[in-house]
């Protein structure tokens, strides 16, 4: 829920995107997944895709970085938002 939350917060905050910007953040919207403890591990469960299995993968490990360092919820959602608009960030080519 907090990762649809500032997915959506992103799309409406965000300066004049790039077309790639806003399709992955529109993929991100529609992304819901669960964060649960197995055998002591946190593991990352999706109730909804994204479509982009990159993406999913990318923003579980996102979710799942800011949930073992988060001292509040608050912290929780900023460190995620944080993460996530990292993703966003169109990306330079490095040749």
């Amino acid at each position: 829920m907090i990762l649809v939350l500032a997915a959506l917060a992103l799309i409406q905050t965000a300066d004049p995107p790039v077309d790639d910007v806003v399709v992955t953040a529109r993929k991100l919207a529609n992304l819901d997944i669960v964060l649960k403890r197995r055998r002591g591990r946190l593991v990352c469960r999706y109730k909804r895709s994204s479509g982009d299995a990159a993406l999913d993968t990318a923003a579980c490990s996102v979710s799942i970085a800011c949930h073992e360092k988060a001292a509040s919820v608050a912290d929780l959602k900023a460190c995620i938002t944080s993460g996530l608009t990292a993703l966003l960030a169109p990306r330079t080519d490095p040749t």
